[in-house]
């Protein structure tokens, strides 16, 4: 969605975020001041993520990348305790299906597979999956992508991480 769909000009010569004159000398700005335009393209980021977000978490069923975690699934189990036990309140009926089925309820994120601070596309959905909030705050902001620190050692070190983090010679 353009900024114009967002912030239609509605009178010549005023904002097309707030009430206010455009000045006389930038009337062909669609804003009086930066700010109004710094808003109005923030917005525009807004619409544009919770569209995205909508369009991924729709294509990819709602299911963690990372561990499998199944939202879905998770509210189909809520709407079945909702009716079996006639729960009304939604903080219940969640407490209730931990309880009764062993898992844990777990909010949904979009992931960027190649972060953002690193030069990932922000809203290219190709560079986007799902994860669980514990999963996603596991990974912050490291690239799956990236080499293995062990990748630059020469031949010679022989040297490699155990399990438990030692290092140990092949």
């Amino acid at each position: 969605m353009k900024v114009g769909e967002l912030f239609p000009q509605v009178e010549e010569g005023k904002c097309a975020v707030c009430p206010n004159e455009i000045p006389e000398d930038s009337r062909k700005r669609r804003y009086c001041s930066d700010r109004c335009k710094e808003v109005a393209y923030a917005t525009q980021k807004l619409y544009t993520w919770k569209k995205v977000r909508e369009r991924v978490m729709e294509k990819r069923d709602h299911v963690c990348k990372v561990c499998g975690y199944d939202k879905e699934r998770f509210d189909e189990l809520c709407e079945k305790v909702r009716e079996e036990e006639d729960i009304s309140h939604r903080h219940h009926v969640i407490q209730r299906v931990e309880e009764k089925y062993d898992i844990e309820h777990r909010k949904m994120e979009l992931d960027h597979i190649h972060p953002v601070s690193k030069g990932g596309a922000m809203f290219d959905e190709d560079n986007l999956q799902i994860t669980c909030a514990p999963c996603n705050r596991e990974k912050s902001d490291k690239w799956r992508g990236e080499p293995n620190v062990f990748d630059f050692f020469d031949d010679t070190d022989k040297t490699a991480r155990t399990e438990n983090g030692d290092t140990a010679s092949e």
